[in-house]
């Protein structure tokens, strides 16, 4: 097994592409959530324990109100934690054309947030119709001349949104218009995919979809992920959320954030206990999630700014998934059902290799093909890269012995 040179190539290239392209550069992997802790829960200790979980984002409350004074306790608060926030305003407007007093809130809306030091961005609407967007661009259009520093965030509709939800005749035509007309900085979609009755099937055809739309524009893309039950959706064990989380970062997702960090107010049989419970106390989630995101931004560390080159299923393919291309620089000797991404990062090949299976651990054999390189291991309790001993086949790959944990993966180099 060879690198090809055409696949390097085409590192390359999109290397050179995502550096030139990239709006938004931070300096750790983003982790968020979806419903923040509620206005009379604002304090810098609630704050403070969204950051101990391994949170560096904040996202707004699901429930209001919406006000500057509000949202400034919640920057202070974020300040005081070492984060930063993105602010819902209840005077955003979504168009610009034919309302006469749009520029004049959003100007308001600048002079209100923009100098405060724990601002991330402005929030504007969650899971807009394709119809939506000519004025969404408007509005982000109007905020990056106005305060550059600043992005404007939307969040997408899934893949199993139906056709009047999306307002579009595709998900891959939704996905594009989006980009086409909005410009955003990243494109952020959320997908639930653990259901009471079973797992729902288009969770990797919905990462393949808006990790290739996404990377076809140099832009970054986000995943929102599963957290809470409710309505129709049960609930996760802690190697479920891994493997939610992993399967974003393996399909080169540059953003994770759940889907809820504060249970939203309804009955408790809408709406079972979130990170957080409607009372403010950590439910059993909030150390699983805290032990999920430190492994996240330790893998984070390296591939953040790397570039996605590909990703294939080993074993018997989940739906949506994609077997491995000839000339992938990662290959197995078995059926171990594996998803491996190939990524491009300083002088570096990465592999990150995960279980697809969220209920039983698993150990591979795995050929990297990394010539007369030596092969690490990054070590997530230390953060330290470490010597991977193996053997060599008569291709000249190198035979790795890979654990896994359910839902797990393990990050090797060369």
């Amino acid at each position: 097994m060879r690198r090809v040179a055409t696949m390097l190539s085409l590192v390359l290239i999109l290397t050179g592409r995502y550096v030139a392209m990239a709006q938004w550069a931070p300096k750790e992997f983003p982790i968020s959530f979806w419903c923040g802790p509620p206005p009379q829960f604002v304090s810098p200790e609630r704050f403070k324990q969204i950051a101990a979980a391994g949170f560096n984002l904040a996202m707004p409350a699901c429930e209001g109100p919406h006000t500057p004074e509000v949202n400034l306790r919640i920057l202070d608060a974020c300040k005081a934690a070492g984060i930063k926030a993105f602010v819902m305003d209840e005077r955003m407007p979504l168009r610009i054309s034919g309302d006469p007093s749009a520029k004049e809130r959003l100007d308001a809306i600048v002079k209100d947030y923009a100098h405060h030091p724990a601002l991330a961005g402005y929030f504007l609407t969650d899971e807009p119709g394709a119809n939506a967007f000519e004025g969404l661009g408007e509005v982000v259009q109007y905020l990056q001349q106005k305060d550059p520093k600043h992005p404007a965030y939307i969040n997408l509709f899934p893949n199993y949104a139906s056709p009047q939800q999306l307002e579009a005749a595709t998900y891959d035509e939704y996905l594009n218009r989006f980009i086409r007309t909005v410009h955003p900085f990243v494109v952020s979609y959320d997908h639930y995919h653990f259901l009471k009755g079973g797992d729902r099937p288009g969770f990797f055809a919905n990462l393949d979809a808006v990790r290739e739309a996404a990377q076809e524009a140099g832009l970054p893309f986000w995943q929102i992920v599963l957290a809470v039950p409710h309505l129709d959706y049960r609930p996760l064990t802690e190697a479920e959320k891994r493997w939610e989380a992993m399967h974003t970062l393996v399909y080169g997702g540059k953003g994770l954030m759940y889907f809820t960090y504060w249970t939203p107010t309804g009955n408790a049989s809408e709406w079972g206990p979130a990170i957080i419970a409607h009372d403010g106390t950590p439910t059993p989630q909030y150390d699983e999630v805290r032990r999920i995101n430190a492994d996240v931004h330790v893998l984070g560390r390296y591939l953040l700014n790397a570039v996605f080159v590909t990703a294939f299923q080993n074993g018997p393919l989940s739906p949506g998934g994609h077997k491995r291309e000839p000339g992938t620089p990662v290959a197995f000797q078995d059926e171990a059902e594996v998803t491996a991404g190939v990524f491009r990062a300083d002088t570096h090949l990465y592999a990150l290799l995960v279980n697809r299976n969220y209920r039983s651990a698993v150990t591979t054999q795995a050929l990297f093909s990394c010539g007369s390189h030596r092969v690490e291991h990054l070590d997530r309790r230390t953060g330290k890269w470490i010597d991977v001993k193996g053997t060599r086949t008569a291709e000249g790959d190198l035979r790795v012995e890979v654990p896994l944990a359910p839902g797990d993966g393990e990050l090797y180099r060369w």
